[in-house]
């Protein structure tokens, strides 16, 4: 890994690259001012100058944001080096930092979940008001001999099929995404989707036999209580989501918290230069 001056090199050519392609662009137009041609090229076109400037810009935007990722990496790189002469603490750390990528894949588990989860609600939402309005339009058939009432009829119902079938399969989607029971059982696994499972697990999604009964207005109903069963797993989801990420923040602060003297130490050999880089919750 590079050192802090070879990275603060870098940074301050990029930064005198800049510095020298702006003052050669501002030399150019300015000794462009004199004459309309050179003057209405600039309007439909980019001069040398300018790309040249355009390009500097971009190499010195992109070397900053590596150098912010560096100086972070070498701090953590030093603090460690520096925590490892000290067992008791290098064990500690280890031990929480373990811990946090524990709650941290545990968290980053039901994220997707969630996810999952609202679309099949959306999804339920949809068939819901494509079923009421077919069921509206199946009934003004029902009274006219419209041809054109009947054909709207027809589509509406068509469309209504479509989005129930989206519908049941976001709703199996979310059966399938859910753990298994087995898996809650299992005493190294977190127990706080178990209540969750059962509670939602071999609920029937039964909403298209009813619409192959010719039954919108039941289909809708179906639908909207499947809304209310999935609005009830998406509650206990957030829940969980909750939890999860308190758990885990609480833990990334305890291995800051053991990190920060350590890196505070590795702080005073970062050039001025580059001071910029030093992550933020080291400044304040």
């Amino acid at each position: 890994m590079d050192s802090f001056s070879e990275i603060a090199d870098r940074y301050g050519n990029a930064e005198i690259a800049l510095n020298l392609a702006a003052r050669r662009l501002r030399s150019d137009k300015e000794r462009r001012k004199g004459s309309l041609v050179a003057r209405f090229i600039d309007l439909v076109s980019e001069t040398d100058a300018e790309q040249a400037e355009c390009m500097a810009r971009e190499n010195f935007e992109d070397i900053k944001r590596e150098t912010e990722r560096q100086v972070g990496e070498r701090l953590h790189e030093m603090a460690m080096s520096s925590m490892a002469e000290d067992v008791d603490v290098a064990s500690r750390r280890s031990q929480q930092d373990a811990a946090c990528g524990k709650s941290l894949a545990a968290l980053q588990h039901v994220e997707p979940l969630l996810d999952v989860a609202r679309n099949a609600h959306a999804k339920l939402c949809e068939a819901e008001a494509a079923c009421k309005s077919a069921s509206t339009m199946e009934v003004m058939d029902a009274f006219s001999s419209n041809k054109a009432v009947s054909a709207i009829s027809h589509m509406k119902t068509s469309a209504a099929k479509t989005k129930l079938n989206d519908a049941k399969c976001a709703v199996e989607a979310l059966s399938s995404a859910l753990p298994e029971r087995r898996e809650q059982l299992d005493a190294e696994a977190p127990d706080d989707f178990l209540d969750l499972v059962l509670d939602f697990a071999d609920f029937p999604i039964d909403f298209m036999s009813w619409l192959n009964k010719g039954k919108l207005d039941t289909a809708a109903k179906k639908c909207g209580e499947t809304q209310e069963r999935i609005a009830k797993v998406i509650g206990d989801l957030c829940a969980i989501e909750a939890e999860r990420r308190r758990v885990y923040e609480q833990g990334a602060s305890l291995l800051a918290e053991i990190d920060r003297p350590y890196l505070m130490a590795a702080l005073e050999f970062v050039p001025q230069a580059i001071r910029f880089a030093v992550p933020e919750h080291l400044t304040t």
